[in-house]
This record gives structure tokens, C-alpha cells and sequence, in this order.
């Protein structure tokens, strides 16, 4: 019975300890507020998947700023991909 009263003893102090912090919301920016994803509210004419730009097509539509020999590299993947093969995706 004296190891009970320890257990419960602990248990309470551990609760007064947590209960002493306050949480304070001024610390943290508001995120309250409505939010809506992309992918709920598509522009006409878009189609594939949400993507990172819910205004653009997904894939080649998204328009990435690559540099040419990137555009050749990302060209190459896609191909492969296109083929049944993995890409660059290893």
C-alpha cells in the first residue's frame, strides 16, 4: 500500500508541474481562419492532379524554370517514364 500512495503521490506532483506552465497564444503566429487547397478549387481547364500551382496542368504544365541542361535531363525522365521505366526516380 505505501508504493500506491508513492504512484499517486508522483502522479499529482507531476500534474502540479504541467499545470504551472501556461500556454501562451501570443508566442505563436494565428493560423485560425478558413484555408482551402489547391486541389479543392481548380481552375477550368486545369486537369492531372493538385500540383504545386493549382492555376497550372501538372507535369511539363507547371512550367519549372530549369536551365538547359536540366530541361534535357528532366526531357530524358520524362521519356522514360512515358516508356514504362522509372526515370530518374531510382
Amino acid at each position: 500500500m505505501r508504493y500506491v500512495s508513492s504512484i499517486v503521490a508522483a502522479a499529482l506532483a507531476c500534474v502540479a508541474l504541467a499545470s504551472a506552465y501556461a500556454f501562451d497564444e501570443t508566442k505563436y503566429p494565428d493560423w485560425k481562419g478558413q484555408w482551402m487547397g489547391g486541389w479543392i478549387h481548380r481552375a477550368p481547364g486545369v486537369t492531372g492532379q493538385p500540383s504545386y500551382d493549382p492555376l497550372k496542368s501538372e507535369g511539363r504544365g507547371q512550367g519549372a524554370p530549369l536551365t538547359p541542361e536540366y530541361r534535357k535531363i528532366h526531357e530524358a525522365s520524362m521519356a522514360d517514364q512515358a516508356n514504362g521505366g522509372p526515370g530518374n526516380d531510382l
